[in-house]
């Protein structure tokens, strides 16, 4: 038997194509992603005073407690939060902890910060924002590594995918008046109404 010419249609191969072009299409995805994530979050710390040569400096933690509210495209994908390391009632200090959670579950060590003034800093955290004062702190990162370990992680797991499409942010819903009449028995009762 003679060999036959080998063309592409004789093989039964058409679903490995569209494999192939859906793992192209994924990694060009990803590396859109990547790059998209990685431009917002260089353009968040030029904003902080950190442009592309001082990236490497040390980067004081409470600088950057404002990134999920500042990079709104990531604001469901990243926080900054803050923990107490310890405190000294008598000195009148506390040392603070923080941290970078990305996607929920993955976390990147931002450093240190002691402060001084327990009252003040008491103050300062009901109100969700923590000043930098006097910046004194210790195990810090650099704004490369945030950038590297956010880029990786988004790269790793499929909910790391920034959608660009504008936001529509709907209206506030509208809560009827409560008469009086009957109100009661919607909070209080249970699911299905009274059993008399």
């Amino acid at each position: 038997m003679a060999p036959s010419k080998f063309l592409w249609q004789d093989l039964p191969l058409s679903g490995i194509k569209y494999k192939i072009m859906d793992r192209f299409a994924d990694k060009l995805r990803t590396a859109l992603n990547n790059d998209v994530a990685e431009r917002l979050l260089v353009r968040y710390f030029a904003s902080k005073g950190f442009d592309k040569t001082k990236l490497d400096q040390l980067l004081y933690p409470p600088l950057i407690q404002d990134m999920q509210f500042a990079v709104s495209e990531m604001s469901d994908k990243i926080e900054v939060v803050p923990y107490v390391r310890n405190i000294d009632p008598l000195g009148d200090t506390a040392r603070l902890g923080w941290n970078l959670f990305v996607l929920g579950n993955q976390r990147c060590y931002l450093g240190e910060t002691f402060h001084m003034g327990l009252k003040r800093l008491t103050l300062q955290l009901q109100h969700g924002q923590i000043l930098a004062e006097d910046q004194s702190a210790t195990r810090q990162t650099t704004p490369r590594r945030i950038i590297k370990f956010v880029t990786r992680v988004f790269e790793q797991h499929e909910e790391g995918y920034i959608n660009l499409t504008p936001r529509i942010i709907p209206l506030p819903y509208q809560h009827p008046r409560a008469s009086g009449l009957g109100m009661a028995q919607q909070f209080w009762s249970k699911p299905g109404g009274p059993k008399w």
